[in-house]
């Protein structure tokens, strides 16, 4: 992914940050499930394996350590922290890293296919 291409991912998916973190302070617990949503859609080009509502089920009831250390998160780290690492978890490792990875790989396989050819 070239320079411009991955800083204009990077500030949609900067806005869309934006947006759902300002929905945490009016419904919690569905500015999680539209975070969720945004991920998987993204996401499941990838085919993880990602067993969304497992994560659904773990993110939103309160009876789960996941769900307290989310809204532990929301509730003491400063917005802008908040946001950098949302960023740098979502957009950086998990999409961008995710595509990486496959693209090398692909590359990888490329090459050495070649060379028995």
């Amino acid at each position: 992914m070239n320079r411009v291409t991955h800083a204009a991912g990077r500030k949609v998916f900067s806005r869309i940050v934006d947006h759902e973190l300002s929905q945490i302070s009016k419904n919690r617990e569905q500015a999680y499930e539209k975070i969720l949503d945004t991920a998987q859609k993204y996401m499941d080009e990838f085919d993880l394996g990602i067993n969304w509502e497992y994560l659904r089920r773990v993110t939103l009831n309160q009876g789960y350590t996941l769900n307290t250390y989310i809204n532990s998160m929301a509730d003491q780290l400063h917005p802008n922290v908040l946001k950098t690492t949302l960023l740098n978890l979502g957009y950086e490792a998990f999409y961008n890293g995710t595509r990486t990875i496959r693209e090398m790989r692909m590359l990888t396989s490329q090459k050495i296919n070649s060379r028995y050819v």
